[in-house]
């Protein structure tokens, strides 16, 4: 296979991983929570990376690039990930109160107030709303991110491996 089609795949998993997610908030009425909507960022930065890079189907030197790029959204967006894990796994009523909607935090409070209530979550950040095989949404987003966490640092190392022979 070649890098291109690896980078079409990412393209697609993160098209399918976001249109589940936009199925289940406006098909089944699931609100995302914050935490949520940042995942969802890390997601979108992923699949355009992933888009540009097959579109330029890089050599060695900007494989590097994107794997990089790729390394560090994977990782902003498995972190966000773990946070939410974290909170679902707190005892009813010690997670962290409700926090307002990100549209009325936008509107209402300044952008460094709304990223602070965003990284740490809220109440709703903590509501397991659905599981599939023991995992929560936010854990299946975990796996997901860390296949491309994985996946980056065998482009960057082939990469890397390439240029060394060259």
């Amino acid at each position: 296979m070649t890098k291109r089609k690896y980078y079409l795949l990412g393209l697609i998993i993160c098209a399918l991983l976001l249109g589940t997610v936009y199925y289940f908030q406006y098909a089944r009425h699931m609100a995302p929570c914050p935490l949520c909507i940042m995942q969802r960022v890390a997601y979108y930065l992923l699949g355009i990376t992933c888009l540009i890079a097959a579109c330029h189907n890089p050599k060695q030197t900007g494989q590097r690039v994107y794997a990089t790029l790729l390394l560090v959204f994977s990782a902003y967006g498995s972190g966000i990930a773990i946070r939410q894990l974290y909170l679902q796994s707190l005892p009813f009523g010690q997670a962290p109160a409700c926090a307002p909607s990100l549209n009325f935090m936008l509107k209402n409070f300044p952008l460094h107030e709304t990223l602070k209530a965003m990284f740490y979550g809220s109440g709703d950040c903590a509501v397991v709303h659905w599981q599939f095989l023991g995992l929560s949404m936010a854990g299946w987003s975990l796996v997901f991110l860390v296949g491309f966490f994985i996946a980056a640092v065998v482009l960057w190392l082939k990469a890397k491996i390439k240029i060394k022979k060259g």
